[in-house]
């Protein structure tokens, strides 16, 4: 029997989405921050989403707290916080220094001595028209040597950083990016549960071999007592 491993994150765009679009309204995103690689597997990053994300209209979103168990729930909780005026300038004021704006998909991948299998530091901004502007740094943090770009972005992380603990209160996202990936049942972990959706994983689109698709905070009720081991008998034998 086929098995489903399902992984959920905080969406911004479709999936398959290039960035671009329209010009924003003030709920849209205006800078946001992640890590992908190092030591850890590719399925881990699929199920952790951004660490922050800055909306036009000053909403500073990052993960909450969770319970200190393995494996950790499915749907991971968001804390919300409000950035002042002022501060949104001096974000912005950060960015342009930076050069976002004038970059494309920017990477700063030099390779640093003695420094191996760290974590890579994305973050993309979004300009007026809808634009995303990607610089992707290496090791952040620890590069013995790091351009200039790579310093102003960590100080711009510490900033961000402090804003997201001030005030914050819990918040659900509108919609959430499910991805469906080949699962096997884990004796010592996984729980199994039946497919709780109607639609099945082959009507959803199919990016680099895995199921992807955007469903709405209504659908999160049905995922509450999985894990991030949870497995779900295939109801498509064919996948």
């Amino acid at each position: 029997m086929r098995r489903i491993l399902l992984s959920l994150a905080l969406v911004l765009a479709a999936c398959g989405a290039d960035g671009s679009g329209p010009e924003p309204d003030p709920g849209t995103p205006l800078l946001q921050i992640g890590h992908i690689g190092g030591f850890a597997p590719a399925d881990f990053f699929l199920t952790q989403g951004p660490s922050y994300t800055l909306t036009r209209d000053g909403r500073l979103i990052s993960p909450g707290a969770v319970p200190a168990i393995f494996p950790g729930p499915l749907v991971m909780p968001h804390w919300v916080s409000q950035v002042t005026p002022g501060e949104m300038g001096q974000i912005e004021r950060m960015i342009g220094s930076i050069g976002l704006p004038d970059m494309i998909d920017e990477r700063d991948d030099d390779n640093p001595g003695g420094v191996a299998d760290a974590p890579t530091t994305v973050v993309t901004y979004w300009d007026d028209d809808g634009q995303a502007h990607r610089y992707s740094v290496y090791a952040l943090g620890i590069q013995p040597n790091p351009r200039r770009e790579a310093r102003e972005l960590q100080e711009l992380i510490t900033v961000i950083e402090t804003l997201a603990g001030r005030d914050a209160t819990e918040w659900v996202a509108e919609q959430y990016q499910f991805v469906a990936l080949p699962g096997a049942l884990d004796p010592e972990f996984s729980g199994e549960m039946d497919w709780p959706l109607e639609e099945t994983v082959d009507t959803w689109d199919e990016i680099n071999g895995l199921r992807c698709a955007v469903l709405g905070a209504d659908d999160l009720p049905r995922f509450a007592e999985a894990n991030q081991a949870t497995t779900f008998p295939s109801p498509d034998p064919a996948w």
